[in-house]
């Protein structure tokens, strides 16, 4: 969570080591799709075991709901009607390039199942966060 919770009591967190959903500590991985479409998270950041033990990549709500975004060298997933908004109201802060165009060294997408995902989905757009 790298001290998110802690900086704004705006952000939900859904957690995937299990530790701050009371859903997810009691039912498990098992629950991760009901959580979120129920949650419905701005923005997931998942990587290498955290998307195995999850199946993350698997559930049909984060399928059609998240799209990835690439964000200061770190791989994001972003629900895809906040990636919409941002591109209406700040057009000049998006830009795009293939998915399978990511920087050596990007945080959050060096694991096998990371990268058998995003091969799966190489035609899709990612969006890249212009920063200063």
């Amino acid at each position: 969570m790298r001290g998110v919770a802690l900086c704004w009591d705006r952000i939900r967190i859904v957690d995937l080591g299990l530790l701050t959903n009371a859903t997810l500590a009691r039912a498990g991985y098992a629950a991760l799709g009901q959580v979120l479409e129920a949650e419905r998270p701005d923005v997931i950041g998942t990587h290498s075991g955290w998307s195995e033990y999850s199946h993350i990549y698997e559930l049909p709500w984060f399928q059609d709901h998240y799209a990835p975004l690439l964000a200061k060298r770190t791989l994001l997933w972003v629900r895809r009607d906040r990636l919409l908004a941002l591109s209406a109201a700040r057009p000049e802060a998006l830009s795009q390039r293939p998915l399978g165009e990511l920087p050596a060294g990007t945080l959050y997408a060096g694991g096998p199942i990371d990268t058998a995902f995003r091969e799966a989905r190489r035609g899709e757009a990612l969006v890249v966060l212009r920063t200063q």
